[in-house]
């Protein structure tokens, strides 16, 4: 599994990308995104983040699929 501190990497990298690339799909993000404590209050849960940084692949993912014609400007 990653650390913390590489899905938070990962994240930020996404997160540029959507706002490079597909800044109308800002919107869609959550207003609290990416922050969950771990069971026992003590920390961030690294499987929180890392589901979602999977929300925000799919999220483009989709996005791209959808609109294919994209696809060729990227």
């Amino acid at each position: 599994m990653k650390l913390e501190s590489e899905i938070d990497a990962d994240i930020l990298v996404i997160m540029e990308r959507i706002q490079a690339e597909f800044p109308e799909l800002v919107k869609y993000l959550p207003e609290t995104p990416i922050r969950k404590m771990d069971s026992i209050g003590l920390g961030v849960s690294v499987e929180g983040l890392a589901d979602y940084y999977n929300s925000l692949v799919n999220l483009v993912g989709k996005y791209e699929l959808d609109h294919p014609a994209l696809k060729k400007n990227h």
